[in-house]
């Protein structure tokens, strides 16, 4: 009995609601107003419905809406090859390339260096040449800062103008910095010892001053001579066929001069280490002392021979090895796409150049 009442009350329930379901429809086509949504929300203690004015309908629509923030675009990274790609696959892209280039770069020293230095950059495939030296000397005529930072990237070349870039980027500011981010070989570790400071880091290479002529060592032609002279010792015999070959190939006036040109390296590194303690013993041992003009001085041994002048893992380190990567992706990319040289001589976009390879070059 008590369930059945129950039913009772819900059945009378339900059809007041629907009864009040037509009236508030009836009112609203008679009213204009709309309802927010058709449904009721009824309980047994209290019925209820939304609604919405026609009025208010077009207020909302006139409320402005809302406008999604414009999101700023991230900035490229040229450290990224396909990235740097992109602004050098048409030749004639390349000078808006080089530009963007020199921007990122001057963004990173402005974000990594605590310093302000003029940036100077030799970062050249080819031997360090009289052009060289002019290039840089152009690139820090009348700077007037107080610091120098030269990258260097390079596998030598002559002494006479290395040691003109070394004296031109120290007497040009107060304080010259050299940084190393992969090798500064022979010529190019005589460019090196001008500096105040030399920022290398965990590949970061030096190497013996071994003056190179005709592309051969000047060295490599004494120990050449030592080593014939022990075999006409070893086999007397052979000392006539050893004398007129060296007669044909070599001569004599040009003995003298390849042990001057070494001599000379010894010298020009004495003048560029002038206050650093046992300069002349350091300069000895970086053009005598070593065997193989590839043969690498890491920044422990670096530290070893130069001290203080050497130093570890700097900011300035981090920025020339972040410029070494842009540019190390270019010279892939000039190769590549273009059968192009890259060469970057100075500080301005004219002095990034990109060269045909020579026809040998390609058939190999």
């Amino acid at each position: 009995m008590r369930n059945r009442g129950q039913k009772a009350r819900f059945l009378r329930f339900s059809t007041q609601i629907a009864d009040l379901s037509i009236i508030i429809v009836g009112f609203c086509a008679n009213t204009g107003v709309i309802p927010r949504r058709f449904t009721i929300t009824a309980t047994a203690q209290r019925t209820s419905c939304l609604f919405q004015r026609p009025e208010d309908k077009e207020n909302t629509a006139d409320k402005p809406k809302k406008t999604e923030k414009a999101t700023t675009p991230k900035p490229v990274d040229l450290t990224k090859l396909h990235s740097l790609a992109d602004l050098f696959r048409k030749e004639e892209d390349f000078d808006q390339g080089k530009e963007k280039v020199l921007k990122f770069i001057s963004e990173k020293a402005d974000e990594l260096l605590d310093d302000e230095y003029e940036l100077v950059f030799l970062y050249d495939a080819s031997s360090i040449s009289e052009h060289t030296a002019d290039r840089i000397y152009d690139s820090l005529y009348g700077c007037g800062g107080d610091k120098v930072l030269l990258s260097i990237h390079s596998g030598g070349g002559r002494i006479e103008p290395a040691y003109l870039i070394s004296k031109c980027c120290r007497d040009s500011c107060k304080e010259f910095h050299v940084c190393i981010p992969r090798r500064a070989k022979s010529a190019a570790t005589l460019i090196s010892l001008g500096a105040h400071k030399i920022h290398m880091g965990m590949m970061s290479e030096l190497g013996p001053i071994d003056p190179q002529i005709s592309g051969l060592p000047a060295l490599g032609l004494n120990n050449a001579l030592k080593t014939i002279t022990d075999l006409t010792k070893e086999t007397p015999e052979a000392s006539d066929m050893f004398a007129q070959y060296l007669q044909g190939q070599l001569p004599i006036q040009m003995l003298g001069y390849y042990e001057r040109v070494s001599e000379s390296a010894t010298q020009y590194a004495e003048r560029l280490l002038k206050g650093v303690p046992h300069a002349d013993k350091i300069a000895h041992k970086l053009v005598y002392e070593y065997k193989d003009h590839s043969f690498v001085i890491d920044k422990e041994e670096a530290k070893e021979i130069l001290g203080d002048k050497i130093a570890s893992d700097t900011k300035e380190y981090t920025f020339s090895k972040l410029v070494h990567s842009v540019f190390d992706n270019l010279t892939l990319i000039m190769d590549v796409l273009h059968r192009r040289n890259f060469t970057f001589v100075g500080s301005q976009s004219d002095d990034m150049i990109f060269l045909p390879k020579p026809k040998a070059d390609d058939n190999n």
